[in-house]
């Protein structure tokens, strides 16, 4: 049998300008079955296309604020610095993702 391969959103560190993920995420997929895959932030559309297409179920881990402006919403002083870019590829990948009918799992 095929194992699953599920998508993870990467959580971006400013000061290392590096992609990272907690290791828990990676180790409960692994232990469910599944393979899991981290993601770059690339949100061109044929590669947010492709990703949903190919992948079997998605997590939506948590991290940075997403930027209120996006939902229409001020930015409040408590609010942490967006990344813009994880918040361009949660949004195009989600709703493209909405489509297919594939498992999703946002935290």
């Amino acid at each position: 049998m095929k194992k699953p391969l599920i998508a993870l959103m990467p959580l971006w560190d400013e000061k290392m300008n590096s992609y990272w993920m907690l290791p828990g995420y990676m180790e409960f997929i692994i232990k469910s079955g599944g393979i899991p895959v981290m993601l770059s932030f690339s949100d061109d559309e044929m590669s947010v296309k492709e990703i949903a297409e190919r992948f079997d179920g998605f997590v939506f881990t948590g991290g940075d604020d997403i930027d209120p402006a996006r939902y229409g919403e001020e930015k409040l002083e408590q609010c942490g610095e967006p990344c813009d870019e994880r918040d361009s590829l949660e949004f195009a990948l989600f709703k493209e993702v909405l489509k297919t009918d594939k498992p999703i799992l946002g935290i």
